[in-house]
């Protein structure tokens, strides 16, 4: 999550809506694919759908998010987004 933010506050995150949800659990592993669309600083403020999978584990501890998957997004390429990506 605050590998997350990083890449935010780096391109410049205005805001993000939610389009679609989809969550699957099996065992304590709950994978939740979604489609938002977001603007951005990087992107002069035009709108831009993207596709993402989250997984979060349930331990001990309770849930937490173990990680977060780019999969698809409208004129941007997955090599793109992923050398953006910030580590925690």
């Amino acid at each position: 999550a605050s590998g997350a933010e990083k890449t935010a506050d780096d391109i410049g995150l205005k805001s993000v809506g939610l389009l679609s949800l989809e969550a699957q659990q099996t065992d304590s592993l709950i994978t939740v694919t979604v489609s938002v669309l977001s603007t951005q600083e990087m992107t002069m403020l035009r709108p831009l759908r993207t596709n993402w999978q989250l997984d979060w584990q349930q331990s001990s501890a309770g849930w937490g998010l173990r990680s977060i998957r780019f999969l698809s997004g409208d004129s941007v390429r997955a090599e793109d987004v992923n050398r953006r990506l910030k580590a925690p």
